[in-house]
């Protein structure tokens, strides 16, 4: 069997390591935790070190001022990232090598959306943004975590690997 690795560096490598192609993420923490701003600074480096095109949905914030302000602020506006407040329909995934989905939770999708997305665009990889308990684990099902290579929680403007297939292991600052 052949597969495509993509050859991380610097802060991806340490947390992710070097994915295989596609690849399923899962970033989760409490409010004001950076999975937002991980998850935006991570499509800017899809798509200007991969050359990889993204579709970032940005449900929890929104197409608004706030969204695009944090992009320009964090230097993540590329080309190659598109920004929509809602997940496509009709095949327009197929465009896309990525999708941030930020956040499942406020998407209100399942985890069998996110399986049968994966079963219909089998060359598309997933970062999943969610909110976590009081407790800090992710909300929603475990079903969720079963649909992921590996899972990173975002905590104090940090983030560090939960579950790992990829070879990453340490905690980065999210900035």
């Amino acid at each position: 069997m052949n597969f495509k690795s993509l050859p991380f560096t610097g802060d991806w490598l340490k947390l992710i390591g070097n994915p295989t192609v596609p690849f399923h993420l899962m970033f989760y923490g409490k409010p004001g935790s950076g999975k937002s701003t991980l998850a935006m600074r991570f499509a800017h480096y899809l798509a200007s070190g991969h050359n990889m095109k993204i579709l970032y949905v940005a449900k929890e914030e929104g197409q608004s001022g706030t969204t695009k302000e944090k992009f320009v602020r964090l230097k993540a506006v590329h080309p190659n990232v598109d920004i929509s407040e809602n997940l496509p329909c009709c095949g327009v995934l197929a465009q896309y090598d990525a999708v941030v989905l930020d956040s499942v939770n406020e998407l209100n999708l399942a985890p069998d959306d996110i399986r049968q997305m994966i079963e219909k665009h089998p060359k598309l990889s997933t970062i999943q943004l969610f909110k976590a308990t009081k407790e800090g684990k992710f909300l929603g099902k475990s079903d969720f975590a079963h649909l992921v290579q590996a899972e990173f929680v975002c905590s104090e403007n940090t983030a560090k690997a939960e579950k790992k297939r990829f070879g990453g292991n340490q905690e980065i600052e999210i900035f």
